[in-house]
């Protein structure tokens, strides 16, 4: 399992089941890079947490 499929599925899994995502993924053209972009209608995060999201083990 590449790095690529470990952070899909963490998204599957770490995912609330009643929740609204979609995942979309587009290749760029010279098929190097793409763009994942993922959209659910949750509440979000709070502009306090925003700060701090990247830092690790840090839960919202």
């Amino acid at each position: 399992m590449d790095k690529h499929e470990v952070a899909f599925r963490n998204l599957a899994d770490l995912t609330d089941s009643s929740s609204d995502v979609r995942q979309t993924i587009v290749p760029f053209l010279n098929r190097r890079w793409a763009v994942i972009q993922v959209k659910d209608k949750g509440i979000g995060i709070f502009a306090t947490d925003l700060p701090h999201i990247f830092d690790r083990f840090y839960r919202v």
